[in-house]
């Protein structure tokens, strides 16, 4: 006899695929029978359990849980990278983006939290690995400084230039192989946003891979750069040259580093990576971005068309270098 309450008995009554149980009858406290089903590859794709809501099990090319639903609810939705590791969780209107090293980043409406899972060992065990979080974020304005302009061969380890003192400097440089595990990262958090915009989990900065970041940072037509307050990279940006013309594109900055100049800072900064032959830089993002855009046209870029991309409908922008300095150079005087 089992504890009150407890099922005192339970009768299989059918087998599906390989060992895979289509049905249960429980007898006693908690009797009922509950049914499962199954598709081809063995995938659970349905689940009545007794005295509970059924759920329907959905699931995408690569046998990933792609889909929870509950009736005509939607209890969950999942998304993976091409190496199957998860990569955004939807549940309870809540968007989880998983990224590497135990790293969640979340949106609930228009509020954005974050937290960090660490390995824990046993009292007495050796080797126990030393893990912290980000130091809090400062209100105080950072100080800039520039290294590896375009004239110098990448990697030389220039010692960059201070525009201007302060407690925190960020120093903005090119983005190397071993930190593109970082840039990653640092791009995956910062476009979760981007996605809940227009509603798309798909975009291309939450879905590439590793491995697609390191054969893109290593084009000879692509420069990624970065910005980084001490050792923590906070902003990006990619530009990618094509003779007289580059275009600026996965413009990031961390979430909790937002509102504070680094975007700003990585535009001003775009210039000392420029080959001497490049006249003109565009831009694009999503026509909805508003932040955005404002924030392009502020710095000289103006619109010159909108051309649809899958869901989105991207905006391009354009800043002739030349009439921008004149212009500035006209309003100083």
């Amino acid at each position: 006899m089992g504890p009150a309450g407890a099922a005192t008995g339970a009768k299989v009554g059918a087998f599906t695929g390989a060992h895979a149980v289509s049905s249960v009858t429980a007898s006693g406290g908690s009797s009922g029978v509950s049914n499962f089903g199954y598709d081809a590859s063995g995938n659970m794709t349905s689940r009545g359990v007794a005295g509970k809501t059924a759920q329907t099990l959905a699931w995408d090319a690569e046998g990933e849980l792609a889909k929870v639903t509950e009736g005509s609810t939607v209890k969950g939705q999942y998304v993976y990278t091409a190496d199957g590791e998860r990569l955004l969780r939807t549940e309870g209107g809540k968007v989880t983006l998983c990224l590497p090293g135990g790293m969640e980043v979340s949106a609930s409406g228009s509020v954005l939290s974050a937290q960090r899972y660490f390995p824990v060992r046993r009292a007495g065990s050796r080797g126990a690995d030393e893990e912290s979080l980000p130091a809090p974020a400062t209100t105080r304005p950072p100080s800039v400084c520039h290294d590896g302009p375009m004239s110098e061969a990448r990697g030389t380890g220039a010692q960059g230039v201070q525009q201007e003192s302060g407690d925190d400097t960020l120093r903005i440089a090119l983005v190397e192989d071993d930190q593109a595990g970082e840039l990653l990262t640092l791009r995956r958090a910062a476009f979760v946003s981007e996605a809940q915009l227009y509603d798309d989990p798909h975009i291309p900065p939450l879905t590439q891979t590793l491995h697609e970041l390191r054969d893109d940072m290593a084009r000879d037509d692509v420069v990624t750069v970065g910005a980084w307050e001490g050792h923590r990279l906070v902003g990006s940006l990619r530009l990618e040259i094509e003779g007289p013309k580059a275009t600026l594109g996965r413009l990031a900055v961390a979430p909790d580093q937002q509102a504070k100049g680094i975007g700003t800072s990585l535009m001003f900064a775009i210039l000392q990576f420029l080959p001497s032959e490049v006249t003109e830089v565009w831009a694009f993002t999503g026509k909805d971005s508003k932040k955005n855009l404002a924030m392009y046209t502020k710095h000289g870029y103006e619109e010159q068309y909108d051309r649809a991309a899958g869901k989105l409908t991207l905006t391009y922008l354009r800043r002739v270098l030349d009439e921008v300095d004149a212009r500035n150079a006209a309003q100083e005087r």
